[in-house]
């Protein structure tokens, strides 16, 4: 039975539709299953023909209590009728047979007023309520499995930073990972080098040393040949590589102080050392006198003497 409080319909008849058939739900201890229009149509159907008996008694301006009784009315006359599969004619009946029950607790007058509502509207669609209520629907739900993707920790606002700083920061970033690389493989190159400098010229020697008899000048000076060659070989691709290791250095420097910096980060630390003087090149410290000069111990010994 659809029984609720005076202060239950004056709320339920306050809120807009949608969400005063929600409350009455509540209200009438239903779970959200029951009215669902995807997974129970019966029971969304039945939720708004009480709701719409609710607001028609409320708007009228029947009392709180008569709308309370309206609601009880309704639920009656809608499980005695098409919940149980009877004919229009049946239904007419059974609804002059539980009408007289509630004249003690609705007004007469509100009575008729409610009755012409009735046949006006659940009446005059009887035929379909009865064919909703009597033949089992299938249902029709998509169900579809969605992978969520959890959002990543989020960082505390102090370790923020402004995004032009980040994409500098991520730039400069992978211009070193790639400097660092690309210098490692000629490292690596010139590391070969050497050890195949070295291979060619034990393998000579052995050569020499298997052979027993002393050799001949024309002999000594074919192996003399040999390794030259190769020493110059290898020098000259270990003094190529060098210059490459030269170059790509230089260009990656020249990549990173071309890069716009945000003023925010300050000047850019010295990523070079300054070049160094030889000991020819190296300019006099003051104090120091030159070779033509005289130190000066020596002008106050002269001074001295010409005071003299």
């Amino acid at each position: 039975m659809a029984t609720i409080t005076a202060q239950q319909a004056k709320e339920a008849a306050k809120l807009a539709k949608s969400d005063g058939k929600i409350y009455l739900a509540k209200c009438l201890q239903w779970n959200p299953s029951d009215y669902d229009v995807e997974i129970n149509m019966r029971g969304a159907i039945h939720l708004d023909y009480l709701y719409d008996s609710l607001e028609f008694a409320a708007t009228k301006g029947f009392p709180w209590r008569q709308v309370c009784a309206v609601l009880e009315l309704a639920e009656e006359f809608i499980n005695k009728t098409v919940q149980n599969g009877v004919d229009i004619n049946q239904a007419i009946a059974i609804y002059k047979l539980i009408v007289p029950n509630y004249l003690d607790r609705i007004a007469e007058k509100n009575l008729k007023i409610y009755t012409d509502y009735v046949f006006s509207t659940f009446m005059s669609h009887y035929k379909l309520y009865l064919y909703v209520f009597t033949r089992p629907r299938e249902p029709q739900v998509s169900e579809c499995n969605l992978e969520v993707d959890i959002p990543p920790e989020v960082l505390s606002l102090k370790e923020g930073k402004p995004e032009r700083i980040w994409e500098y920061e991520q730039k400069m970033t992978a211009l070193e990972e790639e400097e660092t690389t690309r210098l490692d493989v000629l490292k690596a190159q010139r590391e070969s080098l050497l050890e195949e400098q070295v291979t060619v010229e034990e393998a000579v020697l052995e050569k020499v040393e298997d052979k027993s008899a002393p050799l001949q000048q024309e002999d000594l000076t074919q192996l003399i040949q040999t390794i030259a060659e190769e020493q110059v070989s290898h020098t000259e691709k270990i003094l190529q590589i060098k210059l490459e290791e030269r170059n790509e250095d230089l260009d990656y420097y020249l990549q990173k102080t071309s890069m716009p910096r945000p003023p925010e980060l300050g000047p850019p630390p010295r990523t070079k050392d300054p070049p160094r003087y030889s000991a020819k090149s190296k300019p006099p410290t003051r104090g120091t006198g030159s070779k033509t000069g005289m130190s000066a111990k020596s002008m106050k010994s002269g001074k001295a003497s010409v005071i003299r």
